[in-house]
């Protein structure tokens, strides 16, 4: 599965194995050890944060042909797993050979404050015989997960296959380091980035990015504060049927960091913020200079450091 963004700088995202196998190469292309030793990614990488923004196609790889008329845009569900909000599918294409399919979503997938946990479902797709889709594969539970699926997912079967893939992926996008959780660590990358332009061009998620302008400023900041201290390290252990939402404000279920900071430390959070006027009303405040950027942000860090 490959996911592809309106943001013309980035490059299309080909998701990872769910599990690293022994043999395989890590996500960043160093060697394993063909024994599964120490330097393996033994977890699962499909659902660790997708290093781009402003998701609006999907992408999935067929082993064989298959039958143009078993597919279309009623064939791919795309939702949250937090709200079971849906994603409307606008357009699918089909490769000429029949091993590609191509899904446009009619808005891209930023959710509330840009950050979700999507499950993704094709059914009905069968071969040039009618064969069913062979939908074996595990999703992982949660970023550990050493018992995952990794591709392929399986061949088509003799009739046999349920029809049904399901895949999942997190969108966080102030999850810099790709952790699957925004804290600290994050905004020191921004902080030790901010104020720079990206260079090559498209490659800033990792240095701070969050909304891939190919700018590190005071809007990805603000993306940051909105999603601070959320962490997606876990799936929901019942997705909630459409219209409906298991999801509490403010619990951990609602992807919160349980035992997160205090009561306390998030009114010096918000004066310190009111201290040096970051925001205006709502938006991140344009007019802050470079002086008073660096006296907030040094001071946030020795915040952050008492977390």
């Amino acid at each position: 599965m490959t996911l592809g963004t309106t943001l013309t700088q980035h490059a299309d995202y080909k998701m990872p194995s769910g599990y690293n196998p022994a043999g395989q190469p890590n996500e960043d292309g160093s060697p394993c050890n063909t024994n599964g030793g120490n330097n393996c990614d033994v977890k699962a990488l499909q659902l660790r944060t997708v290093p781009i923004s402003q998701i609006n196609e999907i992408t999935i790889q067929f082993s064989e042909p298959m039958k143009a008329t078993s597919l279309g845009s009623s064939s791919l569900l795309v939702k949250s797993a937090l709200t079971c909000t849906t994603y409307p599918i606008a357009t699918f294409s089909l490769a000429p050979d029949g091993l590609t399919g191509k899904w446009t979503l009619s808005t891209p997938i930023v959710a509330a404050n840009g950050k979700d946990q999507i499950e993704v479902t094709l059914s009905g797709a069968v071969d040039m015989t009618d064969t069913t889709l062979d939908a074996d594969w595990k999703s992982p539970d949660n970023i550990t997960d050493s018992a995952a699926s990794f591709f392929p997912s399986g061949n088509l079967n003799s009739g046999n296959g349920s029809g049904i893939f399901e895949f999942r992926f997190t969108v966080l996008p102030a999850d810099f380091n790709r952790d699957n959780l925004v804290d600290g660590s994050d905004f020191g990358i921004w902080n030790s980035n901010k104020f720079t332009t990206v260079s090559p061009t498209g490659t800033g998620f990792r240095k701070g990015d969050a909304n891939g302008d190919d700018l590190i400023d005071g809007s990805d900041f603000g993306i940051w504060n909105s999603q601070k201290f959320t962490t997606y390290a876990s799936w929901p252990t019942s997705i909630p049927p459409c219209g409906e939402s298991t999801m509490s404000e403010g619990g951990s279920e609602a992807g919160l960091l349980p035992g997160g900071p205090s009561s306390s430390w998030l009114l010096q959070y918000d004066l310190l913020l009111e201290q040096y006027s970051v925001f205006d009303g709502a938006d991140v405040n344009e007019s802050l200079s470079d002086g008073d950027w660096e006296a907030f942000a040094d001071e946030l860090m020795e915040l952050l450091g008492q977390i």
